[in-house]
């Protein structure tokens, strides 16, 4: 084994120098040689870092597995929490960022202020059985200016972006379920202005 990592050393060394001339090219090849193989960058010491770095690996992939199961055991709390029958009116927004900020505004009530794109996407499509694609909800967050509050946050062991509704965005959805509830502009109740015989 050791004997195919010297020859492939020097079969990388004289690919290295092909293009060279004398004397440039023994001298490139002597100092190629030189850290090759007496510098620390041996087969052995190779071997030697590789089992050294086994262990640390290891440790961080099991770190990582068990904050990914965190995440999913509080996820899984969090779609538990939301029953699809009490939301009917989702049914009607169309955008992205109205669905968002829909599912922003109804895990805050129940003690999620703020959440990330994948799990908006989640609810999106587990709960209410909404076609839902994770770039365009992340695409309609990442452009809004007025509605949303980012913060970076860590999350199934690397870093997302989390969302908060803001004053504003409770009060642009609330105005956008009327309009929708209401396309004509008038209230609900009975015509007053109707002449009475």
């Amino acid at each position: 084994m050791e004997n195919d990592y010297l020859k492939n050393k020097l079969e990388e060394i004289q690919k290295a120098v092909a293009g060279l001339e004398e004397p440039l090219k023994s001298k490139a090849i002597d100092k190629l040689l030189e850290t090759a193989f007496n510098s620390g960058n041996s087969y052995k010491s190779e071997k030697r870092e590789r089992r050294e770095r086994t262990p640390k690996v290891k440790k961080i992939q099991a770190k990582r597995s068990e904050i990914i199961k965190e995440d999913d055991v509080i996820d899984k709390k969090m779609l538990d929490s939301i029953n699809r029958t009490e939301h009917p009116e989702i049914h009607s927004l169309q955008t992205n960022l109205d669905r968002a900020l829909f599912i922003l505004e109804i895990m805050k009530h129940k003690q999620y202020d703020g959440l990330n794109p994948s799990q908006i996407k989640t609810i999106l499509t587990e709960i209410f059985r909404i076609k839902s694609n994770l770039a365009a909800i992340s695409m309609s967050l990442i452009n809004d200016k007025h509605y949303t509050e980012k913060e970076t946050i860590p999350y199934r062991g690397g870093r997302a972006n989390k969302y908060r509704i803001m004053k504003s965005g409770e009060d642009y959805l609330k105005k956008r379920l009327s309009e929708i509830h209401n396309p004509s502009g008038h209230s609900n109740s009975p015509n007053t202005n109707s002449n009475s015989s």
